[in-house]
C-alpha cells in the first residue's frame, strides 16, 4: 500500500508541475507568435501524426500491455517477459514507421483537405512532426515497463522534459527558424522523452529480438480495440474541429485551442483527478458484487463532481478576461477573443467533468460500449452544430457553441443510462 500511495504521490506532484510548464508553453506561444495563420499552421499541423500517434497510443498503453506482463514481472520471468513484450514492441514500432511512411509521401494531400492556402508550408510542419510520433510510440512502449517496475519517478519525468523541449522551440528556435523552429523543439521534447523513459530498459532484463509473435499480437489486440477505437473518434474529432475553424477564417484554431487549454484546467485537475482516484475503488466493489458500495460511492463522487463543475464553469464565465490575461499574456484583443470563446467553453465545464468521471464509472462496471456510444453521439452532435453555423455563416465562436452542445448531450446519455441502469435497478 505504501508503494501505490508513493508513486500516486510523485505522479500527482510531477504531473501538477507539467501541467504549470504546459500554461508556460501555450502562455509563450500566445505571447510570442500570437493569434493567426503561422500559430493556426502549428497547430493544424499536429493532426494528421497526432491521428497516427493517438490510434497506436491505445495499443501501446500500460492499460493493455500489464495485464499481459505483469505476472511475468513479479515472478521474474526475464524470458517470457522479453518474448511478449518483444513481439508488442516490434509489431507496433514497425506498424507505426510505415503509417508515418504512408503519411509522409501523401502529406499534402491530406492536408488539402484544411481551408488554408499555405497547404505546403503545413505539409513540411506535419512531416517534421511524423519523426516526432514515432520517437514518443517508442518512449511510450519504455513507459510500459516503467510502470511494470513501478519506477513512477522515470514516468511522470518523461511529459515535464517534452514541454521543456517546446519552450525551448519557442524561446529559442522560434527567432531564426519561425513556426518551423517550434516544431522542432517539438522533436527534441520527444528526444527527452524517450531518453528517460530509456533508463529503465536499460536497467531491466529485457532481451530484445527481431521475432513477432503474430498470436501474442492478436491476443493483445482484442483487448486494445475498443481502446484504439475510441482514441482514434478523439483525433477524428480534433480533425473535424480543424476542418471548419479553417472555414472561420485565421485565427479560429488558436483562439479555440487556447481557450480549450484554459478551460481544461479544472477539468483535469477536478474530473480527471477525483475520476483516477475513484476508479479502482468502484472495480473494486463492483466486482465483489457488492452493488450498495458502489452505488454509495458512485453517487457521492457524481454529487461531488457536479458541485464543484457548477462553481469551476461560473468562476471561469464571469472571470474569463481576467484568466486569460494572466495566464496568456496575449495582446489585447487577442486576449478579448480568446476570452469570449472561454466564457462559452465555460458552460462545458461541469459536464465535461463529470462525464469523463462516468465514463470511468461504466468502465468500472464493464460497460465499455457506453462511453464510445457517448462519444459518437458528442462527434454527431458537434458536426451538426458546426454545419449550422458555417451554413448561416456564423463567426468562430460557432466552434464553442458545438462544444457546449455536444458536451451536454453526451452528458444527459450518461446520466440517464446511469440513473436508469443502477440507482433505479433493484
Amino acid at each position: 500500500m505504501s508503494s501505490i500511495i508513493k508513486g500516486s504521490a510523485i505522479i500527482a506532484f510531477l504531473g501538477v508541475f507539467s501541467q504549470f510548464l504546459g500554461l508556460v508553453r501555450d502562455r509563450l506561444l500566445a505571447s510570442h507568435v500570437g493569434i493567426g495563420i503561422n500559430l493556426d499552421s502549428y497547430y493544424t499541423a499536429f493532426r494528421v501524426p497526432d491521428f497516427i500517434y493517438g490510434v497506436v497510443l491505445a495499443f501501446i498503453g500500460a492499460v493493455t500491455i500489464l495485464p499481459l506482463i505483469s505476472s511475468y514481472v513479479s515472478n521474474k520471468d526475464d524470458h517470457q517477459l522479453s518474448k511478449i513484450y518483444g513481439s508488442i514492441f516490434n509489431f507496433f514500432t514497425l506498424t507505426t514507421i510505415g503509417a508515418s511512411v504512408v503519411a509522409f509521401i501523401f502529406m499534402p494531400q491530406i492536408v488539402s483537405f484544411f481551408a488554408y492556402d499555405n497547404v505546403q508550408f503545413i505539409a513540411n510542419l506535419s512531416r517534421i512532426l511524423l519523426i516526432q510520433v514515432i520517437i514518443l510510440s517508442v518512449s511510450n512502449l519504455f513507459s510500459v515497463i516503467s510502470q511494470a517496475y513501478k519506477q513512477f519517478l522515470i514516468f511522470a519525468l518523461a511529459p515535464i522534459f517534452y514541454n521543456i523541449g517546446i519552450i525551448i522551440g519557442v524561446l529559442y528556435f522560434y527567432k531564426s527558424l519561425g513556426v518551423t523552429g517550434i516544431v522542432y523543439g517539438v522533436v527534441l521534447g520527444a528526444l527527452m522523452h524517450l531518453c528517460i523513459q530509456s533508463i529503465t530498459i536499460i536497467r531491466s532484463n529485457i532481451r530484445f529480438s527481431f521475432n513477432i509473435d503474430m498470436n501474442i499480437v492478436g491476443q493483445h489486440f482484442k483487448i486494445a480495440w475498443p481502446r484504439s477505437l475510441a482514441l482514434g473518434l478523439q483525433q477524428l474529432r480534433l480533425i473535424v474541429i480543424t476542418f471548419f475553424a479553417s472555414l472561420f477564417g485565421e485565427g479560429a484554431l488558436s483562439i479555440f485551442t487556447l481557450a480549450t487549454a484554459l478551460t481544461g484546467i479544472p477539468v483535469q485537475f477536478i474530473g480527471v483527478s477525483y475520476a483516477t482516484a475513484s476508479y479502482p475503488v468502484m472495480s473494486e466493489y463492483y466486482e465483489n458484487q457488492n452493488h450498495d458500495e458502489f452505488n454509495r460511492v458512485a453517487k457521492k463522487g457524481f454529487n461531488y463532481l457536479f458541485l464543484l463543475g457548477i462553481a469551476s464553469s461560473i468562476f471561469f464565465f464571469l472571470f474569463s478576461f481576467l484568466i486569460t490575461k494572466l495566464i496568456l499574456n496575449a495582446s489585447s484583443y487577442d486576449t478579448y477573443r480568446i476570452s469570449l470563446m472561454v466564457s462559452i467553453l465555460s458552460y462545458s465545464i461541469v459536464t465535461q467533468i463529470v462525464n469523463y468521471y462516468l465514463g470511468r464509472v461504466f468502465f468500472a462496471t464493464r460497460h465499455n460500449m457506453v462511453p464510445l456510444i457517448s462519444q459518437f453521439l458528442f462527434f454527431t452532435v458537434m458536426i451538426c452544430v458546426m454545419a449550422i453555423g458555417y451554413f448561416y455563416k456564423y463567426d468562430y465562436l460557432t466552434l464553442g457553441y458545438a462544444i457546449v452542445s455536444a458536451s451536454f448531450s453526451e452528458f444527459l446519455f450518461l446520466t440517464s443510462f446511469y440513473y436508469l441502469k443502477f440507482l433505479f435497478k433493484k
